[in-house]
């Protein structure tokens, strides 16, 4: 049987402290769900706002939907608007940053056991 959920229905965590600014995710579908092996986020990034300087050990694919922000590596900086997707590689050092006016927002899909 199917799982279809609202945005208004997720799981919501904020997050605000010195190494994440203005982030919200919205855990879609996941565990609870019963999906076997992907969990569906959306992520929002306030005006300003950025995500950790981090690396882990699994992959993530990400689409934007709204507002300007980079994606920030050790090699360089990554314009992105809505329409890009993105495959950030198992290791790489990333960050998001909202460059942008209003909310930067982004699915974010990466295995369940990560979400």
């Amino acid at each position: 049987m199917p799982v279809i959920k609202k945005l208004n229905d997720a799981e919501t965590t904020t997050y605000d402290d010195d190494q994440i600014k203005g982030m919200k995710k919205h855990l879609l579908i996941g565990a609870k769900e019963n999906s076997p092996t992907m969990a569906l986020r959306i992520m929002e990034v306030e005006e300003s706002g950025y995500s950790p300087y981090h690396s882990h050990s699994w992959e993530h694919v990400n689409y934007i939907l709204e507002g300007e922000g980079i994606l920030v590596t050790q090699q360089q900086e990554y314009p992105l608007q809505p329409g890009d997707s993105v495959l950030v590689e198992p290791e790489l050092k990333h960050q998001y940053r909202n460059t942008g006016k209003g909310k930067f927002k982004f699915i974010c899909m990466v295995p369940v056991a990560n979400q």
